[in-house]
């Protein structure tokens, strides 16, 4: 399992190696992040940060996401979605070219947690995959799969434009 919650309550965390040993690039600097329209309750605003790292040559992407209300009390039913889920792909081009083929993909289901809690932060990411060669470019990137409880829409897909590249 790969989902780290904040707050103290930890899920299950995948064993790694060191973190110090992992660099690579994150969109740190440019909040990626999107209000969600909850019927008859607080709204919701989620922000992502998508990230690739690299150790010799392994490689994971990941997705960093918090999500907290737009005002406060809290109003409505704590039942925000019927379903919430992210998915991060790892994804690498041949250098020169813009067409990503996914290499490796993870979904992290966390529909209780931002149904039981007001705010939260979770990590998403990948299995670790080892293969990197410099002939490729190497990015994380993925989606949001929401379906907004009593809204009639069904789940929307909401992209993540991928990380900076790993070269």
């Amino acid at each position: 399992m790969a989902i780290l919650v904040g707050f103290g309550l930890a899920v299950t965390v995948q064993p790694g190696p060191a973190a110090a040993a992992w660099q690579g690039p994150c969109w740190e600097e440019t909040l990626i992040k999107k209000e969600y329209d909850l019927p008859n309750k607080t709204d919701l605003q989620v922000v992502v940060v998508p990230c690739v790292k690299r150790d010799g040559n392994k490689l994971y992407a990941y997705f960093t996401l918090d999500w907290y209300p737009m005002n406060y009390p809290w109003l409505g039913s704590h039942r925000k979605f019927d379903n919430f889920e992210i998915v991060v792909n790892l994804e690498r081009r041949v250098n020169g070219t813009s067409e990503d083929r996914v290499v490796e993909q993870h979904t992290c289901d966390i529909t209780s947690r931002v149904n039981d809690h007001n705010s939260g932060i979770v990590t998403c990411k990948t299995p670790v995959h080892s293969g990197y060669s410099s002939a490729y470019n190497w990015s994380g990137d993925g989606y949001i799969r929401a379906d907004i409880d009593n809204d009639g829409d069904g789940a929307k897909l909401w992209f993540i434009h991928g990380s900076p590249l790993i070269y």
